[in-house]
């Protein structure tokens, strides 16, 4: 099955899905662009409280079964992702990473602070493989003014 292009949550969701029916294996290779991240996570069925702002990307899913599409430690995924304008909260990543800079900021005698409403940034992306439940980047890349 191939989707030229379609609406999405105020973007564009374009890709192609194979389906083994004797197997019940699904193969996908979406692309996204200016998708709206809460509207999209909501649709997923995960939080939409804890990222904000417009996704894009594009990569390819293995589902062993279809029918557990929504369970990510299932996945086995290669995935290249970018969030542009958006707000993180209480993404435990994002929190480890804002310690280490602001112990840094401690060690120069700076002292940020993370706001209650979140880390707002500019862009967040990378390339991230995931499979048996754990999701691995190496280049995840943050643009924010707070840090």
């Amino acid at each position: 099955m191939r989707v030229a292009a379609a609406k999405a949550q105020g973007g564009t969701l374009q890709g192609e899905a194979v389906l083994w029916p004797d197997s019940d294996a699904m193969f996908i290779s979406p692309q996204l662009v200016n998708v709206n991240l809460p509207g999209f996570l909501k649709a997923l069925g995960a939080s939409s409280a804890v990222l904000t702002g417009t996704l894009s990307g594009e990569g390819k899913i293995y589902l062993p079964d279809w029918r557990a599409w929504d369970n990510l430690a299932g996945w086995d995924a290669t995935l290249s992702l970018s969030v542009k304008d958006g707000v993180a909260r209480r993404v435990p990543i994002l929190v480890r990473l804002w310690s280490a800079l602001s112990l840094q900021g401690l060690l120069s005698f700076q002292f940020p602070s993370l706001p209650s409403a979140g880390l707002a940034f500019s862009a967040l992306g990378g390339d991230f493989a995931l499979g048996r439940g754990v999701a691995v980047t190496k280049n995840l890349s943050l643009d924010s003014s707070a840090v």
